[in-house]
């Protein structure tokens, strides 16, 4: 009995992680994101004016 659960917790563990490590990189994607559009932006400018 004891080997599964601590084999639950590992995996609850390991999910936990996994789920933070999703949250950061959808951040870290969007924020990448809004920088591609500035620059692009910037570029649109740039070559307009």
């Amino acid at each position: 009995m004891m080997p599964l659960l601590s084999h639950l917790m590992v995996n609850s563990m390991s999910w936990n992680m996994l789920t933070q490590l999703n949250k950061k990189s959808a951040r870290y994607h969007s924020l990448y994101k809004d920088i591609k559009l500035r620059c692009c932006d910037n570029l649109n400018l740039l070559l307009m004016g």
